[in-house]
């Protein structure tokens, strides 16, 4: 009986060992990170936007009228209303600028481009659109994830740990920043170094903390 105790006690400390061993070689150490704040834009503001002119949109007069039709980034919500007026940056006479009108609104804009003597059909337009600041944010570009070769994924610091979130670029604002659309705390902070073996979820420690300016 003795004997039976005594093996199943070594049975239960060897379990024991296994189990602690296990864990040891599965928690992963916290890596060091550089982190930075974010910025958020508190206006509306207009961004550069690429439409193209739709199929058979030219009238028949000397002086055509044409259609044109601008995909809106995920996110973006035009700060514009059904007859306001948008510039536009005509392929000619070194992007020569005219006003085009809205007449539609949804993910894809519509704008009627009028008194034209160039045939447009084919052409894409640098646009100028007005847009709300609902969930824009400014981040500095080194906190772009592509490990992929995409950028559309960033990790937020938050109690510790890092969360791989993601983010709608929009467009360069300065060589170190980039607008996007995303959905974050006020008070996040970013990774900007540090991130090449991270992983959803996992333990971080900073090692400098900056803040925008």
């Amino acid at each position: 009986m003795k004997i039976k105790s005594l093996l199943l006690a070594i049975s239960i400390f060897s379990l024991s060992l296994y189990g602690c061993s296990k864990e040891q070689k599965n928690q992963r150490p916290k890596t060091l990170v550089e982190t930075q704040s974010v910025k958020f834009v508190d206006e509306n503001l207009s961004i550069k936007l690429v439409g193209h002119i739709l199929p058979n949109s030219q009238t028949s007069t000397a002086k055509s009228i044409f259609t044109i039709q601008i995909p809106l980034p995920d996110g973006v919500s035009p700060a514009l209303k059904i007859g306001e007026q948008i510039e536009v940056r005509l392929p000619f006479v070194n992007s020569k600028k005219a006003m085009a009108e809205i007449s539609k609104i949804g993910p894809q804009l519509e704008a009627r481009l009028p008194h034209q003597i160039h045939d447009l059909t084919g052409h894409r337009l640098d646009v100028i659109v007005p847009i709300k600041k609902n969930r824009l944010a400014i981040l500095p570009f080194q906190s772009i994830y592509s490990p992929r070769g995409t950028t559309t994924e960033i990790f937020v610091l938050k109690n510790g740990r890092v969360s791989l979130t993601k983010v709608t670029p929009i467009q360069l604002v300065s060589e170190k920043e980039l607008l996007v659309v995303a959905d974050l705390e006020k008070a996040a902070l970013v990774v900007t170094a540090g991130f090449e073996n991270l992983i959803n979820n996992d333990e971080v420690e900073v090692v400098s903390k900056k803040e925008q300016k």
